[in-house]
């Protein structure tokens, strides 16, 4: 079970997909937030993912767009396997750049970028993307060396995913 309580007896589910990159790694999160009729929240851990980061030429830019990349790919892995369909699917990063290629209607990009920008696209749209601050951000843990998830989630408060 994801969840304490029953997905076919609630009115509201929500998926939020995080995603993270650093010289290190790229990762990606999903999680499901439900809301029951008693007004209590629940929040369950669905797929999370890593992979190292290449090893030479990329920019932290590049990389953060590689975890938007895998985001979208949990995330669209993630509605296909549920047997229901969320009210909400929200994807955040904690890039500024990602959300900037991801809003652009009018600038050309490099062919990295471009390719990069269209695989996420189709699997989401752009409105569906938010920022998140790196503190509040899930799949942080996964791209940061020798540092225990468990001090992560305490330290930055995001056990509750606080605001998503």
């Amino acid at each position: 079970m994801y969840l304490p309580v029953s997905l076919s007896d609630l009115s509201n589910v929500e998926l939020h997909v995080f995603s993270d990159a650093s010289e290190k790694a790229i990762a990606a999160a999903a999680y499901l937030k439900v809301v029951d009729a008693d007004n209590n929240t629940y929040l369950g851990f669905i797929l999370g993912k890593s992979k190292l980061a290449p090893v030479k030429g990329h920019t932290i830019p590049r990389l953060e767009l590689c975890g938007a990349v895998l985001a979208s790919e949990i995330g669209n892995s993630v509605l296909e396997q549920l047997d229901m369909k969320p009210s909400v699917v929200k994807y955040y990063t904690d890039s500024k750049v990602v959300l900037g290629y991801l809003y652009n209607e009018t600038k050309r990009f490099y062919t990295y970028v471009s390719n990069h920008v269209c695989k996420i696209l189709k699997r989401s749209s752009a409105d569906q993307w938010s920022y998140v601050p790196s503190s509040k951000n899930p799949a942080d843990c996964a791209t940061r060396e020798n540092t225990s998830c468990e001090q992560l989630t305490s330290r930055n408060g995001y056990k509750d995913l606080d605001g998503f």
